[in-house]
Formats: structure tokens, C-alpha cells, sequence
């Protein structure tokens, strides 16, 4: 499962690993149709308030064993930036655990800048 999926670029790099694919999840209708057209099945919806329930409608009830998350990270990214910005979007690495705690996950996968690891107060290399 593929949360944050975009246009699904994360999920072409697991399905090349070998893992098999059921689903996506993002909010950004254009993304989410590139998506579609690449990956097939996909659900629109603020992962604020995705639940479990929703992600096994859409794979028919089967549950994921790794749930893979590219979350927002427009005030982390070291392009861009400023020292004192701050962005809603700051903690929805929070609702990829939260959702893969609740869909009973065997592995997080969380892709994100470099400066996350500082962003959470941890050496990257624990994270």
C-alpha cells in the first residue's frame, strides 16, 4: 500500500523490487489520475482522516503487509526553505504509522528528505 503515492513513483519502485501492489492513497486529484493510469487503483482521501476501513474497501479487505508512505515535506526540504517556516504538512508522517499500526503493518517504509531525521530531534541513521 502506498500512502503519499503522488503519481506513484515510489510504488513503481517497489513493484520492480518485487512486492505485489494494492492500492495507493492521496489527495491531489492530478496526481492521483497519473496514478490510476499507471497503477490502477487508487483512493482519494486526506490521511487525517483515513481510516483502516477505507483502505481494506478498496483492496477488498486484504491487508498490506508493508505500508509505504512519501509524505509532504515542504517546510523540511532543504530547497526551498526558510529557517522559520513551519507547514500543516509537518507531522503526516504521524498518520502513515498511525494507518499502518491500525491496518496491522509489517514494515513502515517512509521516504522522505534528509533533514527529517532532524526535523523528528534523531540521528538519521535511527530513524
Amino acid at each position: 500500500m502506498d500512502l503519499f503515492c503522488g503519481a506513484g513513483g515510489f510504488t513503481e519502485g517497489l513493484r520492480a523490487a518485487g512486492l505485489q501492489h494494492l492500492g495507493g492513497v492521496d489527495v491531489d486529484r492530478w496526481a492521483l489520475a497519473s496514478y490510476r493510469a499507471n497503477h490502477g487503483v487508487a483512493l482519494s482521501a486526506d490521511a487525517r482522516k483515513l481510516a483502516a476501513a477505507g483502505i481494506l474497501k478498496m483492496t477488498g479487505g486484504r491487508r498490506p503487509d508493508v505500508l509505504a508512505a512519501s509524505p509532504p515535506c515542504q517546510s523540511i526540504s532543504a530547497v526551498g526553505r526558510t529557517a522559520k517556516m513551519e507547514h500543516a504538512n509537518d507531522t503526516l508522517f504521524e498518520e502513515a504509522i498511525r494507518v499502518a499500526v491500525e491496518l496491522r503493518c509489517r514494515a513502515v517504509l517512509v521516504e522522505n528528505v534528509s533533514t527529517f531525521a532532524s526535523k523528528l530531534g534523531k540521528d538519521a541513521a535511527t530513524v
